[in-house]
């Protein structure tokens, strides 16, 4: 593709996507075991770095006549790894052994019940204005190791770190810039949110996510309530001109069939009484008639208001 204005197209492109990705705009979610209860206002504070899961395809070599391929089997995702800024009651060390405990108690070597460590975890990545743009949900995470942290009396200048490395059972990835929908199945994929027991995130640069969500659907709402109006008006003006054809249709000949059986009973009437009785009789034919059809004229105005 040739572009006129490469540098302005460039530009005009990414900023129709939302701008560059920030890498250090992020959030970490996650409840843990129910004695954990983390603080997430702190911990996501504190986090200096995490890691987007990585997913390899593993294949096995598959040899024809002429030359051998790759046919795969199953898939990998990588373990992640969060960094933690330590305070001085080392309050994130202490959360993350507590949690291990769960999966296996370093006293009595007892194993627990995945239900009972496994948390789900949120990774979110945010916009510059702090709105949610991206989302990577770990299914039944819980920590496996946590590296080891060096002391020297060098870093006088320097903060201790603390790094953690997770694992989990799969992950799902969602992005929720949902201007860019074009399918049912964007739409649905953009409009999906963290789950909504975990805490809210009220201050910047993470903003609060449960703010954030309603941000988005009430921009959805704005969005599509002009298109669905029209829609909708189009399809009763539909509906309601098929019931006035439908209408028109049963009355019309019904009308016409009234009329010449009408005309039917006066001829033989007058036959057999004569013209004064039949008279009356086809008096009170006529008076009947127009009630039929009055009706049914009533019944079309009802359907038309």
């Amino acid at each position: 593709m040739i572009f006129d204005s490469p540098v302005q197209d460039l530009a005009s492109r990414i900023s129709e996507r939302g701008g560059l990705a920030r890498p250090n705009l992020f959030a970490v979610t996650f409840n843990g075991p129910a004695s954990i209860n983390p603080d997430m206002f702190l911990v996501n504070a504190i986090c200096e770095s995490a890691s987007l899961p990585g997913r390899a395809i593993s294949t096995n070599e598959h040899v024809t006549t002429k030359h051998s391929t790759k046919t795969p089997y199953t898939f990998i995702n990588d373990d992640i790894t969060l960094t933690f800024l330590v305070t001085n009651d080392f309050y994130i060390k202490n959360l993350f052994e507590r949690w291990m405990k769960h999966v296996i108690n370093d006293e009595d070597g007892k194993i627990y019940y995945k239900s009972q460590y496994a948390s789900d975890m949120t990774i979110t990545i945010l916009s510059l204005d702090g709105k949610m743009v991206h989302k990577v949900q770990l299914e039944k995470a819980f920590p496996i190791s946590f590296s080891a942290m060096e002391l020297s009396n060098t870093s006088e200048s320097q903060v201790m770190r603390f790094t953690v490395t997770m694992t989990y059972d799969n992950f799902k990835s969602n992005t929720t810039y949902f201007t860019l929908a074009s399918s049912l199945a964007e739409l649905k994929n953009a409009l999906s949110f963290p789950n909504p027991l975990m805490p809210s995130l009220p201050f910047s640069p993470f903003g609060d996510l449960g703010d954030q969500a309603e941000t988005l659907l009430a921009g959805l709402k704005s969005e599509l309530a002009g298109e669905m109006s029209a829609v909708l008006n189009s399809l009763t003006s539909q509906i309601r001109d098929k019931i006035l054809g439908n209408a028109a249709s049963i009355t019309t000949p019904y009308e016409g069939s009234l009329g010449s059986v009408i005309s039917q009973i006066s001829g033989k009437v007058t036959n057999i009484f004569g013209t004064g009785l039949g008279g009356t009789v086809n008096e009170a034919a006529t008076q009947a008639s127009q009630t039929v059809l009055s009706r049914a004229s009533s019944t079309i105005k009802g359907l038309s208001g």
